[in-house]
């Protein structure tokens, strides 16, 4: 991961939030493995309305990738 100048360059933010993501969803399906109980599709209710997994992580891909593309657009002057 050398850049041109030969300094190893940083690694990007977006990367160690996935890689938490990964792991939540290894530590999840590994406690599924183990104990057979099977996590509740809502992970919460805001005012009286259910979140579900899915649309966090829906939300969430959403985000992170407009927070990508951004960077690379201002590092590009576009």
């Amino acid at each position: 991961m050398n850049n041109r100048s030969g300094s190893l360059r940083q690694i990007e933010k977006h990367w160690f939030v996935l890689a938490a993501l990964a792991l939540i969803g290894l530590v999840v399906y590994g406690r599924h493995l183990a104990t057979g109980v099977t996590p509740s599709n809502v992970i919460f209710s805001l005012f009286g309305l259910d979140v579900y997994w899915y649309g966090f992580l829906i939300m969430g891909g959403i985000a992170l990738g407009a927070y990508v593309a951004s960077r690379l657009a201002r590092e590009r002057s576009l």
